[in-house]
């Protein structure tokens, strides 16, 4: 069976735009903290925003060592044999996930980004601010 990238990277987009909290938008629940909620740490609390953060790491821990270990599954076999063709193939599929891990790691500021530019309080889950 053949990996699908092309889904991935569009559920790490989606998952991207689906995470970001607008505390804007919010309509009054009466279960919040009253006054003005001004950014996602009255909105998401701080257990919440503690496990998105620590989950958003460990993702990029997992996807650095999957991705080191599947390299090199993937391409001691071709120099191994000394086949060029299958060393060709390896080469293209460690570009692919090469994009996939920098895509990855590139969540937190392409969040961020996205954050600002539809303003956007993403403080509370992310590092960078």
């Amino acid at each position: 069976m053949k990996f699908n990238y092309k889904k991935l990277i569009v559920f790490i987009v989606l998952l991207c735009c689906f995470t970001v909290v607008h505390a804007d938008n919010l309509i009054a629940d009466p279960t919040l903290p009253s006054g003005n909620l001004t950014g996602c740490s009255e909105i998401l609390g701080a257990n919440l925003s503690a496990i998105i953060k620590v989950a958003i790491t460990v993702i990029q821990i997992v996807a650095a060592i999957i991705a080191i270990v599947k390299g090199m599954m993937v391409l001691i076999p071709p120099v191994l044999a000394k086949d060029a063709d299958a060393l060709k193939k390896a080469g293209s599929t460690l570009v692919k996930m090469a994009i996939i891990l920098v895509i990855i790691f590139l969540f937190r500021p392409l969040l961020a980004f996205l954050g600002d530019l539809l303003d956007f309080d993403t403080s509370c889950i992310l590092f960078i601010k």
